[in-house]
């Protein structure tokens, strides 16, 4: 079973894509020097692969007793936004699959935690927009990952089922997410080491986006 066995191919953006975790990261550790809080990985950890009202819910809840979180947000977001508007570098491997898919004529789409207008925008900067039949992002869903919801959309908007598409992330939300619908998962972990419950899933763990090309669900590696 390889790559032509499946439907569609569903993409994360950001850590997956885009290499832009770190830019998100590098951008709350200014924020936090801003606003006199030690630095507090743990925090930015658990809020990679959520959408904004729930990354908002965790801040709230981590630092009220601090700061005044929205007004963290705002700085954050700035900051943020200053950054991106800056070429995004891509992640090794993304543009050659999407290339190797293109040629398969493989339905492509992103389903992201992002707003929709931002993710079009940070793809359309990094060249990939037109890489892709449908643009998901958070805003387009009651529930962002780990709830299914975002894939389920994606695969109902494609007209095509879920078991049949292959889900590509990096984060533990978004590969929760997509297992939670029913969808053949690849990860390619990023910023954040694997714990062992998420390992327990069952999904694919490859190291870059190089390695999805070759590889073989049925014999579990990769065939050059």
């Amino acid at each position: 079973m390889s790559l032509q066995s499946f439907e569609a191919v569903i993409f994360d953006m950001d850590g997956l894509l885009l290499d832009s975790e770190r830019i998100s990261f590098n951008t709350f550790r200014e924020t936090l020097k801003q606003f006199n809080l030690k630095e507090d990985n743990e925090l930015f950890y658990q809020m990679i692969g959520k959408d904004e009202r729930s990354w908002r819910k965790l801040l709230k809840e981590s630092l009220s007793d601090k700061i005044d979180t929205d007004k963290f947000a705002r700085v954050w977001s700035d900051l943020y936004q200053r950054e991106i508007s800056k070429p995004i570098p891509v992640k090794d491997g993304a543009e050659a699959l999407l290339t190797y898919l293109k040629e398969l004529k493989m339905v492509t789409a992103v389903a992201t935690s992002t707003k929709t207008k931002m993710a079009k925008e940070k793809l359309k900067n990094a060249g990939l927009l037109e890489s892709f039949d449908l643009i998901i992002g958070g805003d387009q869903v009651k529930k962002g990952k780990p709830h299914p919801d975002i894939y389920l959309l994606v695969a109902e908007r494609l007209s095509v089922n879920p078991q049949r598409c292959l889900a590509l992330e990096d984060s533990e939300n978004g590969v929760k997410s997509a297992v939670s619908a029913k969808m053949s998962v690849i990860q390619i972990p990023d910023m954040v080491q694997l714990s062992e419950e998420l390992k327990k899933l069952g999904h694919t763990i490859l190291g870059s986006l190089e390695d999805v090309v070759g590889y073989d669900f049925v014999s579990k590696k990769t065939i050059n």
